[in-house]
């Protein structure tokens, strides 16, 4: 049995593997968040954000957060500013691509 995927198309493979995801809570570690300013210490620098999306407990409809709300100014973190603030319960989904 086959535990996970990897495409046999090596240019697929190649964006499959470099492109990251972190999904977080408010309450982890590597997240501080201030108003709608939400940082994500990810350890390492990025070189872009493909996406970022918010999702908010409760409801249904998950924000997508704009390329233009999202700053990897400040090596190793990434800063997305959301459309309203983090509550303790919602999650951020983030799929980036680490510098090489």
């Amino acid at each position: 049995m086959s535990i996970s995927y990897q495409s046999k198309d090596d240019r697929v493979l190649s964006v499959a593997l470099k492109v990251q995801e972190l999904c977080v809570k408010k309450s982890d570690s590597i997240v501080s968040v201030s108003g709608s300013d939400v940082s994500i210490s990810v350890g390492e620098s990025v070189s872009e954000v493909r996406a970022a999306i918010h999702c908010k407990d409760g409801d249904a409809s998950p924000l997508l957060v704009s390329q233009t709300d999202i700053d990897t100014s400040v090596d190793k973190v990434i800063t997305l500013t959301l459309s309203a603030a983090m509550a303790a319960n919602d999650s951020v989904v983030v799929k980036y691509v680490v510098a090489e």
